[in-house]
């Protein structure tokens, strides 16, 4: 169980920090952090529920739906969705240690010292 809240939480840090990123960056308009991260979270969490692989939706169209939903309302106003694709492709060039798949190679964070001992951590799941 350690080992998925670490999961979840460093994936959480990542979705967090690409977020605040596109704050930054004058992409996306500005708004809590920790909000932008549970709207991301909640538009995904539940569609292995009802995606079908022989349904009507295959992978391609469902991610491009779902960043246009994304993108248009977490967009800045002036901000504009056609170079998406590009900076998109930006992005991923930039950072060739990221994987395209979020489970391939994923090593847990070393614990620190406080969460090795026993009787230690944070206590929240």
């Amino acid at each position: 169980m350690k080992t998925l809240l670490g999961q979840r939480s460093d994936f959480e840090q990542v979705i967090s920090g690409l977020l605040t990123e596109a704050v930054d960056q004058g992409t996306f308009r500005s708004m809590p952090p920790r909000l932008a991260t549970l709207q991301f979270l909640n538009l995904h969490n539940h569609t292995y529920q009802w995606v079908r692989t022989d349904g009507q939706w295959d992978a391609a169209f469902l991610s491009r739906e779902y960043c246009a939903t994304l993108f248009r309302g977490f967009g800045a106003p002036d901000h504009a969705l056609p170079k998406l694709e590009k900076q998109a492709e930006a992005f991923k060039h930039d950072r060739p240690e990221l994987p395209l798949d979020p489970e391939a190679g994923w090593n847990p964070p070393p614990a620190t010292e406080a969460e090795s001992r026993p009787g230690s951590g944070s206590g929240s799941a």
